[in-house]
């Protein structure tokens, strides 16, 4: 399975919200999600694009999946030690801590 995610700021700090979407290896739509936070900075949206969206697919059972984000600030923050006192700390860390689950 494929999981395309991405956030949106109208401004930044600005409206936010996130979305993504699931498909199998031939492009068909399996699954999708939306959601919005009111006042945020896009690199929130775009951590939580990627948050709500790989829980979605241990939610569905999808353990076999490539996570594709066009955002090149989250993948290095969920990639590299993340000081404990970074303002997105904690979301980074859930992150960290789907990745780390039996995914196939």
């Amino acid at each position: 399975m494929i999981l395309n995610v991405d956030g949106s700021s109208i401004g930044n700090p600005g409206i936010s919200g996130y979305g993504g979407i699931i498909g199998n290896a031939d492009g068909t739509w399996v699954h999708g999600f939306v959601g919005n936070f009111g006042v945020t900075n896009i690199l929130h949206a775009e951590l939580m694009a990627i948050y709500k969206g790989l829980h979605l697919a241990w939610e569905l059972n999808i353990t076999d999946s490539w996570c594709y984000s066009n955002s090149v600030m989250t993948l290095k923050l969920i990639t590299e030690t993340v000081d404990e006192w970074h303002h997105y700390a904690a979301i980074i860390n859930n992150i960290k801590d789907i990745l780390n689950r039996n995914w196939q």
